[in-house]
C-alpha cells in the first residue's frame, strides 16, 4: 500500500480543556483524520497531504502549519515541514456540532522552483458555528502557489460564520500565486466573509525605511517581518521573536 493510502484516525476525548498536539511527522501515513470531542479546546500542529477535522458540539479548534520549500529554511520548529519538489495540502473541517468554532492559521515560505497546491474546505453542517481561516504566504525565485478554498453552509446551520483569507508576498518576478476561494450557501441569517491578495512589497515603504538607514536587504525583512507576524503570534509554545528573525534572515539571504 502506497504512503498516501493510508490513513491515522485520531479521538481526541470530550471535556478536554486543553490539548496540543503535533500531527506525527515520522509515520507513513498520507492522511490524519481527527475527532475533537464536545467542549474540548485543543490545538493542533503540523501538516500531511491531507488533514480532516470533525469538530463536535462546543468544540474549539486551532489547527496551524509552517511548510518551507527548502531544507535551510526550516528551522526545525513545531508544525513545521519541508516540501519536495511538488506538493499538496487538504485540509478539511466539519463542523458536526452546534457552537463548534475552528481556527486555521498556515504560512509557507517558498523559494527555487518548487510548486505547492493548498485546498481549504470549511463545512458548516450546524447552527451558530465558526471558522476562521487565514493563510499567508511568501514566495521568491520561481516558486509557484495555488490555493483553492471552499466554504459551504448547510441547510439548518443558521447564524454560522465563516472567513476565509489568502495573503501571498511575491519577492520575485517569476514567483506566482494564485488564489480561488468559491461559497455554497445554502441557508439564511449567515456571515460569509473572504479576502485575497497578491503582490510585492511596497516600493514607497522600502524607499522609507532606506531613507531611515536601513540598507535593502534589511528594508525587505523588516517588512516580510511584519507581513507574517500575526500568523506566527497564533503557533502555540514557540519563541516568536526568535523564529521570526530566523526565518526572516533566510528568506532574505534567498533573494537579495
Amino acid at each position: 500500500m502506497d504512503k498516501l493510502d493510508k490513513k491515522i484516525i485520531i479521538s481526541i476525548p470530550a471535556g478536554q480543556a486543553l490539548v496540543v498536539q503535533q500531527v506525527p511527522q515520522d509515520s507513513d501515513a498520507g492522511e490524519f483524520e481527527y475527532h475533537i470531542g464536545e467542549n474540548t479546546r485543543c490545538t493542533i500542529t503540523g501538516y500531511g497531504s491531507k488533514i480532516t477535522f470533525y469538530c463536535a458540539q462546543n468544540s474549539d479548534l486551532t489547527y496551524c502549519m509552517i511548510i518551507a520549500s527548502d531544507p535551510s529554511i526550516n528551522s526545525g520548529r513545531t508544525g513545521e515541514g519541508v516540501l519536495q519538489s511538488s506538493y499538496t495540502h487538504d485540509i478539511k473541517v466539519v463542523l458536526q456540532g452546534a457552537r463548534a468554532r475552528a481556527r486555521i492559521r498556515g504560512l509557507y515560505l517558498m523559494c527555487n522552483q518548487k510548486k505547492l497546491m493548498i485546498r481549504s474546505r470549511q463545512e458548516h453542517q450546524a447552527p451558530d458555528t465558526q471558522s476562521d481561516l487565514v493563510l499567508k504566504g511568501v514566495l521568491a525565485g520561481q516558486s509557484q502557489v495555488t490555493y483553492e478554498g471552499m466554504v459551504y453552509i448547510a441547510p439548518g446551520a443558521r447564524r454560522s460564520r465563516a472567513n476565509q483569507q489568502n495573503k501571498n508576498i511575491l519577492l520575485s518576478s517569476r514567483a506566482y500565486a494564485r488564489s480561488i476561494p468559491s461559497f455554497e450557501v445554502l441557508t439564511n441569517d449567515v456571515i460569509c466573509t473572504h479576502g485575497s491578495a497578491v503582490g510585492q512589497l511596497d516600493p514607497a515603504q522600502l524607499f522609507y525605511l532606506q531613507a531611515r538607514g536601513l540598507d535593502l536587504r534589511g528594508a525587505k525583512g523588516l517588512l516580510v517581518k511584519g507581513f507574517i507576524a500575526d500568523i506566527l503570534d497564533d503557533m502555540p509554545d514557540i519563541n516568536c521573536d526568535e523564529l521570526l528573525s530566523g526565518i526572516v534572515d533566510k528568506i532574505v539571504d534567498k533573494i537579495v
